[in-house]
Formats: C-alpha cells, sequence, structure tokens
C-alpha cells in the first residue's frame, strides 16, 4: 500500500512541473497605466438597438497612411508568465520596496497576483515564434486583426453574455401570492482599442486593453418569497502610448484572468502602411 501511495504521489509530481520558459529578449521598456473596479453589473435592455453599419474602407481616399494590427491575448499559468517576462520584472524591481510599503499601508485584505506591469518591444520575435514557444502551455483567447486609418481609433472586442434572475414578478393565485422569476441579461468580454498618431519624438501607438468578468458564484440575495441574484462585474484596464517603428512586436502586461494560477499577457504586432507603399510590396 505504501509503495502504491508512493507511485501516485511521484506521477502527481510529474504531471504538475512545468518546463522552465527561456525570457524573451525585450527591449525600449514603456510605462503602462492600470486601472479596474468591482461594481454592480448592468442589465442588458430587452431589445438591444441596431448597430450601425461600418463604413467601407474603399469609400475613402486611397492614398492614406493606414495601420495594420495583429493584437493576441493569451492566458498563461503565472510561473510561466513571470518566467517569461523576466526582464520586465527586473526593471520593475526597483519599485517592489515602496510597492510593499504602500501595500502593507492598504486596507485591502485580497490581492491579485499578476507576472509584471508594464510594456515592451519585442527583439527578434513575433507572436508565431512566442505561440510556438507557448504551443503546449498558453491558451490563446483571441487573435484578431484589423486595418485602420492613420490618427483614427479602431476598436476589436469579443463579448459573451450570462443570464442572471434579476426580479421577481409577484402574482396573486388561489388566495395567495406567487413569485414568478424575471431573467435578465449582463454582458462581459475582451477589448482593445488602437490609434496610431504622429508626434515630436516619433510615431505612436494609443492602447487601451480592457477586460471584464463576471464576480463567480453570482451573488445572490435571499428574500422571504424567492432568491434574486446580483451580479457583479469586475473590470481591469491597461493604458500605454509607445514610440513604434514602421513594423514592430509589443508586449503587454500583465492582467488577472479571474484564475489564481494564471494571468492575461497581450501581444501586439503592428505595420504602419500607405496605399501606395502596401501595392508595391504585393
Amino acid at each position: 500500500m505504501r509503495s502504491t501511495a508512493f507511485l501516485l504521489v511521484a506521477l502527481a509530481s510529474c504531471q504538475t512541473h512545468l518546463p522552465r520558459l527561456e525570457p524573451l529578449t525585450l527591449r525600449d521598456h514603456f510605462e503602462v497605466a492600470y486601472s479596474g473596479d468591482a461594481a454592480p453589473a448592468t442589465l442588458l435592455p430587452a431589445q438591444l438597438p441596431a448597430k450601425p453599419e461600418a463604413v467601407a474602407a474603399a469609400s475613402r481616399a486611397t492614398n492614406l497612411q493606414t495601420v495594420e494590427i495583429k493584437a493576441t491575448t493569451v492566458e498563461l499559468d503565472i510561473e510561466g508568465a513571470r518566467q517569461l517576462l523576466a526582464a520586465l520584472r527586473a526593471q520593475d524591481a526597483e519599485q517592489d520596496e515602496s510597492a510593499t510599503t504602500e501595500r502593507r499601508q492598504s486596507k485591502s485584505t485580497a490581492a491579485m497576483p499578476l507576472a509584471a506591469l508594464g510594456g515592451a518591444h519585442l527583439d527578434g520575435e513575433t507572436i508565431e515564434s512566442i505561440l510556438e514557444r507557448l504551443r503546449d502551455r498558453a491558451n490563446v483567447l483571441s487573435s484578431p486583426r484589423i486595418a485602420a486609418l492613420f490618427g483614427e481609433e479602431a476598436k476589436m472586442s469579443i463579448s459573451d453574455q450570462r443570464s442572471v434572475i434579476s426580479a421577481l414578478d409577484f402574482k396573486a393565485m388561489d388566495a395567495a401570492i406567487l413569485a414568478d422569476p424575471r431573467v435578465g441579461m449582463i454582458e462581459y468580454g475582451d477589448e482593445l482599442a488602437v490609434r496610431a498618431t504622429d508626434g515630436k519624438d516619433g510615431k505612436r501607438l494609443h492602447v487601451q486593453w480592457r477586460i471584464s468578468r463576471p464576480a463567480l458564484p453570482v451573488p445572490v440575495v435571499q428574500t422571504s418569497v424567492g432568491a434574486l441574484q446580483t451580479p457583479v462585474i469586475i473590470r481591469h484596464e491597461l493604458v500605454a502610448s509607445p514610440v513604434v517603428g514602421e513594423r514592430d512586436c509589443l508586449a503587454f502586461a500583465s492582467l488577472p484572468s479571474g484564475s489564481e494560477n494564471t494571468v492575461l499577457l497581450l501581444f501586439v504586432e503592428l505595420a504602419l502602411l500607405t496605399a501606395e507603399r502596401d501595392a508595391a510590396s504585393k
């Protein structure tokens, strides 16, 4: 019996052991601003208004500069993310003492772990090469592509919905008041807004990366005639405006995933093109 138990423990240990990830080569680190909150969710209207149709790119002037974006969000175990972003963590080491002091002075009793908080340019890497390295370890949540006119904001979003018991409708029947649950819907998801602009120090890419998730399990309020759900949405946002080259690859880290063991990372590839240059390349 003892040998069998030892074997099971040894097998479990092998399964949970993950190989160490080689750190990414990062350069030209840039600051990111974080904000977040948790607040009661807003119910979606019973009938959503029709969304306006997108303006076709062909209806615009064809000689304007455009920015082509590929943005990939991955979920990775926190230890692997810390290994991958070792250079960002090394840069943050100087701030650790002040951050620790601030946390001690905070009245918060809970913390959401992060791999790092910052951004950098990637040297000699593409999104494909990063995903190949993380093939058996990371979960790719989204990887959309989009093109937008230079100076205009473009948004990429992925949303999901969840039903909740949002109200109780009373009705009289057989000399009694009965309660029927009313179902409502809440929406959450990921959104990335980007805008390329010219500045005194070069071209910049303004990035707003937002995620929202429902707090689970959904809080429940018990009444004398039934239960109501009071959903809460947890939101996180990173904002940055790094100087970029005509072709560049950026890493943004990190945001909580909703799990204690994983975090979210964002990788962005971009190309700044004019219609003439794009046509010549083809």
